[in-house]
C-alpha cells in the first residue's frame, strides 16, 4: 500500500504507473482499499486527477462503485475534484449514479458544458458532460417531474458537440429528443416556446448538415409560430428574427429564392434598427445582413454591383466591434473574405484578392481545428490561394484537408470537392500532368452528384465540368 501511495502522490507520470501495475499483477486482492485513509485507492486516484492509474484499478477489477467511509462513490469524488478525465474512465468502467448523486453531478455536467470551448479540454469535457447526462436519466425516467429537463439538457449538449464536430448521429438524436419533448408541451404550456425555439435551432442545424429541405421549411415554421406570441421582449424578438433570417438565407442558397432572401433582409434590417452604436450584439446583426445582401448579389446580377459593396461595407463595420482577442472575431474575418471573394470574382481587383487572403490567415487559427468553421475557412483560404499561382501547391494541400476533415454526408462536401477539382485543373494547365487532370475529372463528378439542382453557385461547378469536358 505504501508504494501505491508513493505512486499516486509521484509528478513523475510514466515510472509510478509502471510500478502500480507490477503491484498489482502480484497482488491477490484487487480492490486495494485504503480504509485507514477513508477511501480505495481508486478514490485517491480520482481526488489527484491519474487517470493512468485509475484505469490500471479498473482493469484489474477494483469495483468502479466502490465506496468510501463517508458512502462516496469514485464518481463523486472525481466531481467534487473536478477530474473530467477520470469520470470518462470510470463511465466507461461501468460507473453508477445514486439519487443523492443526481443534484451534484447534474450541477457539474452544466459547468463542464459551460467551458467546454476551451482550447484542449473542449471534446473531453464536453462527452462527459454527456455520458453524466445519459446516467443521470436513469434516475428520471419518462414520468418524472424533471425528465423533460434532463432531455433538454441531454439535446442541447448533443447539439453542440454535433456543432463543432458536425456529427449528424448527434443532431439526429437532439431533434428527436426535443420533439418528445415538445409533445408534452402543447399551445399555451409555459414552456412550449422555450422547446419550439431549440427544436428550430437543431432543425435549422441538421439542414445545413444533411441538405434537408423539410428540416429546414420545419425550422422556418416553427421560427414563425414563435413571433406570433403575445408580445416577447424586445432582445428575444431579435433572436427570433435573427435566427429566422439565417434560415431564410440557407434555403435561398440552395433554391436561388429571391422572395426568401429578401425577407432575410428585412428581417435583419429591422433587427439592426433595434440595436444601435453600442448594443452589445450589433456586430452580429451586421454580419447577419451582410451575408444575406451578398447572397442577394449572387442570386440577382442586377443588384450584384451595389449589393457587392454593401456586403463590404457591412462586414467591415461588424467586424470593428469585434477586435483581436474577440472570440466572435474569426466568423466576422471569415464572412468579410467572402464578401471579398465575390467582390473580386466581379471585378478583379487584386487589392480584395491580396485582403481576402490576409484575413482568411488570419482567421484559421481562431477556430478549433476540425470544427465546422475551421473546416470552412480552410476550403475558402484554399479557394483564394488558388487564384494566385504562386500559392497553388499550398491552395492544394490545404483543399485536401479540407475534404479529408468534413463529413462524407454534410451539405458542403460538394463544394469541398469543386475547390479540390479546380485546383488540380489548374495545376494540370500548369504543369501537364495527366494525373491531375484525371483526378480532377473524378473529384468534379462526385462534386455534381452531391451539387443540389438549385444551389446558387451550382454555375461555378457546371462552368468546370464544362472545362474539363474539353480534354
Amino acid at each position: 500500500m505504501a508504494i501505491l501511495a508513493a505512486a499516486l502522490s509521484s509528478t513523475d507520470v510514466q515510472g509510478p504507473c509502471h510500478w502500480v501495475s507490477l503491484l498489482l499483477e502480484g497482488w491477490s486482492d484487487p480492490v486495494l482499499s485504503g480504509r485507514n485513509e477513508g477511501g480505495s485507492c481508486l478514490h485517491s486516484a480520482c481526488r489527484l486527477g491519474r487517470e493512468d492509474i485509475a484505469l490500471l484499478l479498473l482493469q484489474h477489477g477494483v469495483d468502479p462503485n466502490i465506496k468510501d467511509r463517508s458512502g462516496n462513490t469514485a464518481l463523486r469524488t472525481a466531481c467534487h475534484n473536478d477530474q473530467a478525465a477520470c469520470a470518462k474512465i470510470l463511465l466507461d468502467h461501468g460507473a453508477k449514479a445514486s439519487e443523492g448523486d443526481v443534484p451534484v453531478l447534474q450541477a457539474w455536467s452544466v459547468r463542464l458544458y459551460s467551458r467546454s470551448g476551451a482550447v484542449g479540454r473542449g471534446a473531453l469535457e464536453l462527452g462527459v458532460a454527456i455520458c453524466l447526462l445519459r446516467e443521470l436519466l436513469r434516475h428520471r425516467p419518462p414520468g418524472h417531474l424533471e425528465h423533460a429537463i434532463f432531455l433538454g439538457y441531454l439535446a442541447l449538449y448533443l447539439n453542440l458537440r454535433s456543432g463543432r464536430s458536425g456529427s449528424i448521429p448527434d443532431i439526429d438524436e437532439a431533434v428527436r429528443l426535443t420533439r418528445g419533448i415538445l409533445r408534452h408541451r402543447p399551445p399555451g404550456h409555459t414552456e412550449r416556446t422555450k422547446s419550439l425555439w431549440n427544436l428550430a435551432a437543431y432543425l435549422h442545424w441538421r439542414s445545413v448538415l444533411t441538405c434537408s429541405t423539410p428540416d429546414m421549411n420545419e425550422a422556418i415554421c416553427f421560427l414563425r409560430e414563435l413571433l406570433e406570441y403575445p408580445a416577447p421582449e424586445g432582445s428575444e424578438r431579435a433572436v427570433y428574427l435573427l435566427q429566422l433570417a439565417l434560415s431564410l438565407y440557407w434555403r435561398s442558397v440552395r433554391s436561388g429564392s429571391i422572395s426568401d432572401i429578401n425577407e432575410a433582409i428585412r428581417l435583419t434590417t429591422e433587427v439592426l434598427e433595434h440595436r444601435p452604436l453600442g448594443h452589445p450584439d450589433r456586430a452580429e446583426a451586421l454580419q447577419g445582413l451582410a451575408t444575406a445582401v451578398n447572397c442577394r448579389a449572387q442570386i440577382s446580377g442586377s443588384l450584384a454591383v451595389v449589393d457587392v459593396d454593401k456586403a463590404v461595407h457591412l462586414c467591415r463595420d461588424a467586424l470593428g466591434l469585434r477586435p483581436p482577442g474577440d472570440a466572435k472575431r474569426g466568423s466576422i474575418l471569415h464572412s468579410l473574405c467572402l464578401c471579398l471573394i465575390f467582390r473580386f470574382e466581379a471585378r478583379q481587383n487584386v487589392h480584395d484578392l491580396n485582403e481576402a487572403t490576409s484575413l482568411c490567415r488570419e482567421a484559421l487559427p481562431l477556430h478549433p481545428p476540425g470544427s465546422d468553421y475551421h473546416i470552412r475557412t480552410l476550403r475558402t483560404l484554399a479557394t483564394v490561394l488558388q487564384l494566385q499561382p504562386e500559392h497553388l501547391d499550398e491552395a492544394l494541400e490545404l483543399s485536401r484537408k479540407s475534404v479529408s476533415l468534413i463529413c462524407s454526408a454534410h451539405s458542403d462536401r460538394w463544394e469541398h470537392l469543386m475547390t479540390l477539382a479546380s485546383i488540380l485543373h489548374r495545376r494540370y494547365k500548369r504543369s501537364g500532368a495527366v494525373m491531375d487532370l484525371e483526378e480532377a475529372i473524378t473529384i468534379c463528378a462526385k462534386a455534381m452528384a452531391l451539387c443540389p439542382p438549385k444551389h446558387i453557385r451550382r454555375h461555378k461547378l457546371l462552368a468546370l465540368q464544362a472545362n474539363l469536358a474539353e480534354y
